[in-house]
């Protein structure tokens, strides 16, 4: 049986847990790999509607029209890491 666990959400990503039928055996696991940022999926999201000029308020108008769950809460708080990160590159191709 495969479970989703609403309570344990962080924005795009999401808890799952599978527990066997036979034996009771269960593996909990998060949707997306977790970076220093938080998890990969919001820091991807967040560059991704950066690089398309919109916001939050449009991100959420997004999620909502292609069933999603919501953008994480501090879209904000994801601009500096992706900041310092174009920064980094862009110095090291220089």
């Amino acid at each position: 049986m495969l479970l989703k666990i609403k309570s344990s959400r962080r924005g795009l990503a999401s808890s799952i847990s599978a527990t066997c039928k036979y034996c009771g055996s269960s593996h909990g696991s998060m949707t997306s790999n977790s970076v220093p940022a938080g998890y990969e999926v919001n820091l991807r999201f967040v560059y991704g509607m950066r690089c398309i000029g919109i916001g939050k308020s449009a991100a959420q108008t997004f999620c909502a029209l292609m069933n999603l769950p919501p953008p994480p809460a501090k879209f904000e708080r994801l601009y500096t890491p992706i900041f310092n990160a174009l920064e980094t590159a862009s110095s090291r191709s220089m």
